[in-house]
């Protein structure tokens, strides 16, 4: 694997990392200087090798070419340019920066998705073939990680959520609706180790990317913008009521709340 990985690094990538469609991995030659639009598909590779073998070596160009995708606004990725490309490019970056989050990039990716949701037409077509799920799915994920994993329930075309994570690891909620809204916030879970049992969440392809994740054993502080914070078992959170008023927007803290010496 790591023989494969550094044959990929010596003559698959240009100087910004990103990944050349076809080479000739016995001469080294590249035959199709067209940019593949599965660069963060192979890059999962890299993250997962740097994370089970300890090797650094392999996570570096991961960063680097993250610190470098916002030169390639617009490309036409393997010489088509099509929705699908788009969505198979954003989704690898989505990915990518789930583990190594890199602001510029992160600008990127809302650039880039903007190019799906302008093609899509009034009847929810985007260019007529099955690719249409590929792009489906990549805006789905985009969705998730604008909300961090949050799904409100049920789901109202006028309902706007947003959600960020503050540099203490706490999780700020912005939640507005035209008309009175009542229902639930569904929180992610650790679905590696829950769902899939599994001892890390290692990059893959085609996976939805855990954001904030609540333990259902551990407790959480909601903390509103008036009202005593409320603390609630982190099984709570799967299902958590909440109500809006018409036009009111709602700001929410979340984070794991832990007794002080005083409590």
């Amino acid at each position: 694997m790591h023989a494969l990985l550094d044959c990929i690094l010596n003559f698959g990538i240009n100087a910004d990392g990103m990944m050349f469609i076809i080479i000739n991995p016995k001469t080294g030659e590249v035959t199709h200087k067209i940019l593949s639009d599965g660069w963060g598909y192979v890059y999962n590779a890299f993250l997962t090798a740097a994370e089970v073998d300890g090797d650094e070596r392999y996570r570096q160009p991961v960063t680097h070419v993250l610190n470098n995708i916002h030169k390639y606004i617009g490309s036409e990725w393997e010489g088509l340019g099509g929705a699908d490309q788009y969505a198979d490019s954003i989704e690898g970056a989505i990915n990518l920066l789930n583990r190594i989050p890199v602001a510029s990039a992160m600008t990127w990716v809302d650039e880039q998705i903007k190019y799906i949701f302008d093609t899509q037409h009034h009847d929810g077509i985007i260019e007529g073939w099955y690719g249409d799920g590929n792009s489906a799915r990549t805006a789905l994920m985009y969705a998730l990680w604008k909300t961090q994993g949050i799904a409100p329930a049920p789901w109202r075309e006028d309902l706007q959520l947003g959600a960020v994570r503050d540099t203490d690891g706490s999780l700020k909620i912005y939640i507005k609706s035209e008309w009175p809204w009542v229902g639930r916030l569904r929180f992610d879970r650790a679905r590696h180790r829950v769902v899939f049992h599994m001892p890390m969440d290692y990059p893959r392809i085609n996976q939805f990317p855990e954001w904030f994740t609540v333990d259902r054993h551990k407790q959480y502080e909601i903390i509103r913008a008036s009202g005593k914070p409320e603390i609630v078992e982190g099984s709570k959170l799967f299902n958590y009521k909440l109500s809006l008023k018409a036009n009111q927007p709602l700001q929410v803290t979340v984070k794991e709340y832990r007794k002080s010496a005083t409590n």
